[in-house]
């Protein structure tokens, strides 16, 4: 991907065990002045702001804060097609789906998304709006009411029998 885009930064939040492989990695390709590792943030918020695209490449993840946060902040995403990712994350409408484990793909993502400036913008704003619609109060009581009534329907049906 650098080799087709050359001006472009990557900024990873977070730490953990891969980090000395990353830095080490990052190295070894030349690619490490390229790499930022700001580790453990609590302005995450504000780092979003500041990205182009944002980029979720986990094996599993079941409904990330930092992905809802990007979308949240209006940020276009490529993200790994895995567990409740797709649930937010809808291919060409609120982001872009690759397969996990698919550099290729991932690449390809974030290449689109820089090249096309428009579409990016329109991914982030729908991302936005699926989060507000998702998450807003109203819809978060409502879920939570449909369930308790679920599960209380059940108990009452199990004590009548």
């Amino acid at each position: 991907m650098l080799r087709k885009k050359r001006d472009v930064q990557f900024v990873m939040v977070g730490d953990g065990e891969l980090r000395p492989k990353i830095e080490k990695l990052s190295k070894e390709l030349g690619i490490d002045s390229k790499i930022v590792l700001l580790g453990f943030r609590e302005d995450v918020p504000e780092i979003l702001r500041v990205l182009d695209v944002f980029v979720l490449t986990s094996l599993w993840e079941g409904l990330g804060r930092s992905l809802t946060e990007a979308m949240y902040s209006s940020r276009p995403v490529v993200a790994t097609s895995v567990e409740g990712v797709p649930e937010l994350v809808k291919d060409g409408e609120t982001g872009i789906l690759v397969p996990p484990n698919d550099f290729k793909a991932i690449a390809r993502g974030i290449l689109t998304l820089l090249s096309d400036q428009e579409k990016a913008q329109k991914l982030g704003q729908t991302a936005k709006q699926r989060i507000t619609d998702a998450f807003r109060a109203e819809v978060m009581v409502a879920s939570l009411e449909k369930l308790y009534q679920e599960v209380l329907s059940e108990k009452l049906d199990k004590k009548h029998f």
